[in-house]
């Protein structure tokens, strides 16, 4: 489902801004309810870019969709925290996810790609509003910033688990055709297969490591992250939080899917900072092929 399309944001590094232009257009919240209603399904997904990016008509949305009794999930900034009705009413109408781009923990990367908006320091107080909410944290995290040296993966993995956050979504920083950062980027790009181009292959040069520490690190953060093991502390800690029984299932599926994926393509990489460089004659990562799951 789709209610909206676009965002206000202009990171440089998104397609969504450079496609649309920095403005969001909006479907009649009776309108997009009604269409929910239609459906068998007791589950779905807005595939909104920034479904609350104006706060008035997204708790117009979800007071339409509370009768309904059905669960969705979709994408926010950390942002849509500001407003606790805003949070509140989206948990009554049924969400019970999101996706949330935290991207980086270094402010000065947020900055390099007009995405200082994002606060490093808020993360966890933010991610605590969602999660007293019943509502799971999915993060978008993206590896390869020039702020980024060998040691970002471990560094990431370790934050990750701090601030509790249920799923990820693993990426490799990526100069998108039609993007400001393309045009940046120019003289780095090592690949013009487009593709390439998915988010999980390493088509520039880093300024901090070399490309294939980059696409290693990238592999090796996406399996740890979803240990088995890892993927059960998750679940058994939000099964005992406050409402977090609602998004458990959701939840579930998503660890299990990515696992899954991670199984069937044989993602292993490693951690370039614990090897103390590249090693010689080591075997080239394996180059995930996993798109979003939500």
């Amino acid at each position: 489902m789709q209610a909206t399309r676009g965002c206000p944001h202009t990171c440089a590094f998104c397609s969504v801004s450079a496609f649309n232009g920095a403005a969001q257009r909006r479907r009649p919240a009776e309108e997009v309810a009604a269409e929910v209603a239609a459906l068998p399904e007791r589950f779905f997904l807005l595939v909104d870019d920034s479904l609350a990016a104006e706060p008035e008509y997204a708790k117009a949305l979800f007071r339409a969709l509370a009768p309904l009794r059905k669960h969705w999930v979709s994408q926010v900034t950390l942002k849509s925290t500001d407003d606790p009705e805003l949070i509140r009413l989206a948990a009554e109408s049924g969400c019970v996810g999101v996706f949330v781009g935290l991207e980086t923990f270094s402010d000065r990367a947020l900055e390099s790609v007009d995405k200082g908006f994002n606060q490093v320091e808020e993360y966890r107080s933010r991610i605590r509003i969602l999660h007293q909410n019943g509502i799971a944290v999915e993060a978008g995290v993206v590896l390869g910033f020039d702020a980024d040296g060998p040691g970002v993966f471990a560094k990431t993995l370790r934050l990750l688990d701090e601030l509790e956050i249920d799923m990820i979504q693993v990426s490799v920083l990526t100069p998108l055709p039609g993007t400001r950062f393309f045009k940046e980027m120019a003289s780095r790009i090592l690949d013009r297969n487009w593709a390439h181009y998915d988010y999980h292959h390493v088509v520039f040069q880093p300024r901090r490591m070399t490309a294939e520490s980059l696409q290693a690190g990238h592999d090796w953060l996406t399996r740890e992250f979803y240990q088995p093991w890892r993927i059960l502390r998750r679940l058994w800690r939000q099964a005992l939080r406050p409402l977090g029984a609602r998004g458990l299932p959701y939840a579930a599926a998503v660890n299990f899917a990515y696992l899954g994926r991670i199984l069937r393509w044989s993602i292993k990489g490693w951690d370039p900072a614990a090897e103390g460089g590249l090693p010689e004659r080591r075997p080239a990562p394996q180059t995930p092929r996993l798109a979003q799951v939500c």
